[in-house]
């Protein structure tokens, strides 16, 4: 299921881009940082798309692989994942000639999106913890004395 996941992701990322030269981003934040610069920014710039896009890409690959991993470490292992797998994606886009920029910050973004999904999941599947309430003290007929 989590492989599934990926269609969408690999489909986005691996299509041709606008440009016709690749370029490499390798200055983490920069684009991160230069699309939250503008307080205008809102989903019809280009600059916010990336930024919320390369967030979402991940979510539902994040979402199926966090129950492949049980336990205490479930985000861990899939943000790691997910950072390998965009690492990959981003290496393939340059070596393909795609023309798209290859970034540090989609990574980034990607990675976070894989955890945001585990995250989910772990919120979702948490079972509530028994409450601890003070025992009801004893007495001659549930009357407490002054």
């Amino acid at each position: 299921m989590a492989l599934l996941a990926l269609v969408p992701f690999l489909l986005v990322t691996l299509a041709h881009g606008y440009g016709t030269e690749n370029r490499i981003s390798a200055v983490p934040l920069r684009e991160i940082l230069d699309a939250s610069a503008h307080a205008d920014v809102d989903l019809s710039d280009a600059r916010a798309v990336n930024l919320v896009g390369n967030v979402l890409l991940l979510v539902p690959f994040g979402t199926a692989a966090a129950f492949v991993w049980p336990g205490r470490r479930r985000v861990l292992k899939t943000a790691l994942t997910g950072a390998a797998l965009s690492v990959t994606v981003e290496v393939a886009q340059y070596a393909l000639s795609l023309g798209r920029v290859t970034s540090v910050d989609d990574v980034l973004l990607n990675t976070s999106g894989a955890a945001l999904g585990a995250v989910l999941v772990r919120r979702w599947t948490r079972r509530p913890r028994p409450r601890l309430t003070p025992p009801v003290p004893s007495g001659a007929g549930g009357r407490t004395r002054v």
